[in-house]
């Protein structure tokens, strides 16, 4: 900014200098429409030149503005104040009158009034009530907001934070006014002194009104004395002692809060009481939650009374702790004093315990059967196991029992009293896809028929394994003359071994098979014939059995066996049973010619005459 410059004093008297500059006509006040254009004239006269520099409020040089007459254009209100302007000569200098300039028609949005409580709770809304008024000499219209500032100075400054923007739509005319009471959801801040604004026509939201000043935007500070609540849990009620026959006996539990905040607790929250190993939340193992809304006073309190069904795994002590406002829903002035203390339960489970207590397996086993293993159930609980419930027999490939499979099941109709036990014997089947080493295992009340204290306990294993094992008869040789009549008995000579680890015990079916190719495609049963022997693991039986040969069958064919063909036997491999000759057998057939024929000439009715022939066997077969 700059001054105006020095104006000389006046020459001595009786001087003959030319004379300095003289205002004949002075600036005139203007009064000019928002957007319209201003015109500032001065007319004087003096020894030319003559120099012209005008001013703005006397203070602010218009750097252009250097001829008689000032031209504004398109003027708002920031062009609002008093114009000057400086006539100078080479012999002086002189000031004009300042002469204002007032725009019409701005609007300027001002709150004259603001209603709020004195003190309010963290956290928890409020309301506010404002009334703005239309200071300018024009209208306001369009859109704009009011906002409400919370802040901890006296003094509106950029720390205020923003509670809440309040729409306007308004065409409100010069003097006119407008009111408007709006919900604040005050900070969760602690307790102390601070301050509510309310800025109209807020610059930070919406399409701002153009006014005369933005000086006068903002209200006064409203003093609000911030409090805040404090929940403590106060008491936890509930029997200190369970005796139950079921791991989830209910229970009723009174619990107590207190606000002793200096501030009411407004809202909903949750309640939340843990079960818990020990005696802090880390070893919760499970929890109840109660949602209520409450307006609670400084130093109110209330209670709550539930029936909670709790859950242990077995007898033990236990510890129950409430802790309020488990969510963190409502600031709090103090948020470490939520959690009760730790009250022990101790809890006496009066249920049975069922575990296998000794086992005995058979060192090998054949298949199919049956398998037996002889264990004993003992009831290690304080209550006696009443049946029906169902025992598993359990087959894995290692003693600890990883990826068991089920073999067989029982159902046990008896009952077991506290400490006692009883021996079970039970029998299943094996089959092929069991054999080799295996560990048997119980599995007791595998289908948790009985409820128990302790259910991981209920499965054991053999700790030595059982080898299932099983015969594996094989047709490894057949053999039969290289030629035979049709029709005719024919010797075939087969070897059946046993190629299993296991003892094949008889009576089973062998059969004897023909068919014209070595394939054994198209095979007829020539017979089924019994064997009633033992068969040990690794032997073999040499066998000569006489057969039929059909009728209307010759040329080239095979003979066959099929071992074990009604399946009489369990074994490992049951596709290596069948065999065929890989010698060919030639069946053939007598073939009977007429040779000779001869008769009378004539013969007399009635009378007997001769008649002589001869027959050939072509084939030099034999003929039966």
């Amino acid at each position: 900014m700059r001054s105006p410059p020095f104006i000389p004093p006046a020459p001595l008297a009786n001087a003959k200098v030319p004379p300095p500059p003289n205002i004949l006509t002075q600036p005139a006040n203007q009064l000019v429409l928002l957007g319209g254009t201003a015109l500032f004239n001065v007319v004087a006269n003096g020894s030319p030149p003559l120099f012209y520099q005008w001013w703005f409020n006397q203070t602010n040089l218009l750097a252009s503005a250097t001829n008689s007459s000032l031209t504004l254009s398109n003027v708002d209100a920031s062009f609002a104040g008093l114009y000057s302007v400086i006539v100078s000569n080479a012999f002086g200098a002189v000031g004009s009158s300042p002469a204002s300039l007032s725009i019409s028609n701005v609007p300027d949005l001002a709150p004259v009034s603001v209603v709020a409580p004195a003190s309010g709770v963290s956290g928890t809304p409020i309301q506010v009530a404002c009334m703005v008024t239309n200071q300018g000499n024009g209208g306001a219209s369009g859109y704009w907001a009011d906002g409400i500032y919370f802040s901890r100075n006296a003094v509106f400054d950029t720390s205020a934070t923003v509670l809440a923007y309040v729409p306007q739509n308004h065409n409100l005319a010069a003097g006119s006014s407008y009111s408007w009471t709006n919900s604040a959801t005050l900070p969760p801040v602690p307790s102390g002194l601070y301050y509510l604004f309310v800025v109209a026509d807020d610059p930070s939201y919406g399409y701002p009104v153009y006014e005369a000043t933005k000086t006068n935007n903002t209200s006064v500070a409203l003093a609000l004395n911030l409090v805040t609540p404090d929940l403590v849990p106060v008491s936890l009620q509930f029997p200190a002692t369970i005796t139950s026959t079921v791991p989830n006996p209910t229970i009723q539990v009174v619990l107590a809060v207190t606000n002793q905040g200096n501030g009411s607790a407004i809202g909903c929250w949750n309640d939340r009481l843990y079960l818990s190993t020990n005696v802090n939340l880390t070893g919760s193992i499970a929890s109840w939650a109660w949602y209520n809304c409450w307006n609670l006073a400084s130093n109110g309190s209330y209670r709550l009374t539930n029936n909670v069904a709790l859950s242990f795994g077995q007898s033990g002590t236990y510890y129950l702790l409430f802790k309020t406002d488990d969510d963190n829903r409502l600031y709090e002035s103090n948020e470490n004093n939520n959690v009760s203390s730790a009250v022990p339960l101790v809890f006496s489970l009066t249920q049975p315990d069922l575990l296998v207590s000794s086992m005995s397996v058979p060192t090998t086993a054949q298949i199919p059967g049956p398998l037996q293993v002889v264990y004993t159930i003992t009831n290690s609980g304080i209550a006696v196991a009443s049946g029906p419930w169902q025992n598993q027999l359990l087959l894995a490939t290692n003693a600890s029992g990883s990826s068991a499979q089920l073999l067989g099941s029982a159902v046990f109709n008896g009952s077991i009293p506290a400490g006692g036990s009883v021996t079970v014997t039970q029998a299943v089947a094996v089959a092929a896809n069991n054999l080799g080493a295996w560990f048997l295992g119980v599995f007791v009340d595998s289908a948790n028929n009985v409820q128990e204290s302790n259910e991981a306990n209920n499965t054991a294993f053999a700790p030595t394994s059982t080898q299932v094992t099983a015969p594996d008869l094989a047709a490894t040789q057949v053999a039969a003359p290289p030629s035979a009549d049709i029709a005719q008995p024919v010797p075939v000579v087969f070897t059946i071994t046993n190629q299993g680890n296991a003892v094949a015990i008889g009576p089973w079916l062998n059969q004897v098979l023909l068919a014209n190719n070595a394939n054994g495609t198209g095979a007829q049963s020539l017979g089924t014939f019994n064997y009633t022997n033992l068969l040990a693991a690794g032997s073999s039986t040499t066998v000569t059995q006489t057969v039929i040969l059909p009728a209307g069958i010759i040329g080239t064919n095979y003979f066959g066996l099929f071992v074990d063909s009604g399946s009489n036997i369990a074994e490992s491999n049951e596709t290596n049973n069948t065999l065929f000759a890989t010698n060919a057998m030639v069946i053939k057939a007598p073939d009977l010619v007429l040779a000779q024929l001869s008769a009378p000439g004539s013969a007399q009715f009635g009378q007997t005459f001769t008649i002589q022939f001869a027959v050939t066997n072509a084939d030099r077969k034999s003929v039966v």
